[in-house]
């Protein structure tokens, strides 16, 4: 066990340069990693190795996982997109590595989803998602493009919702 700690932290190091911050509230985390991530963003060739692209769909690599923290590389291909979705009860700072993408937001009231706002994700920008939180993310540009996320506590479920758009 303590070695797979070991390789988390040497990974997550590898990749970010930094640990994934400690702090007394989840909020207190999300945001301390996400000020990371502006402060100190890990440059596109530390994440590049880590980065597939499939024309199927876009791609999740998951780097380091453990029950505090995961850290996930994906990489998108133009007209990609996933669906829309939430992060369950996680947290989570996506920075933007490499290329931009488009984040749709959602709101969820009476059963029904609606359109909460559209924003792009420029290079070296980072988002923050809080638990409740409905968005899609979807390379809209013309050059493929990679995002790291930090999700706090790891991932355990997502859900996914019918495109409000159609």
């Amino acid at each position: 066990m303590l070695g797979s700690i070991r390789r988390f932290r040497d990974l997550s190091a590898d990749v970010l340069g930094w640990e994934i911050p400690r702090a007394s509230t989840p909020e207190e985390a999300i945001e301390r990693t996400a000020r990371m991530l502006v402060e100190a963003p890990p440059c596109w060739e530390r994440v590049r190795p880590f980065v597939r692209f499939d024309d199927r769909g876009y791609t999740r690599t998951v780097l380091c996982r453990s029950p505090r923290w995961e850290l996930v590389a994906v990489g998108w291909l133009p007209g990609q997109r996933s669906a829309i979705h939430d992060h369950g009860r996680s947290s989570g700072a996506v920075l933007a590595v490499h290329g931009a993408l488009v984040e749709r937001r959602y709101l969820h009231r009476d059963g029904a989803l609606s359109p909460g706002g559209t924003r792009w994700i420029h290079e070296g920008e980072v988002l923050v998602e809080h638990p409740g939180s409905i968005h899609q993310v979807e390379n809209d540009s013309r050059a493929p493009a990679a995002t790291l996320h930090i999700y706090l506590p790891a991932l355990t479920r997502m859900s996914t919702f019918d495109d409000a758009r159609r």
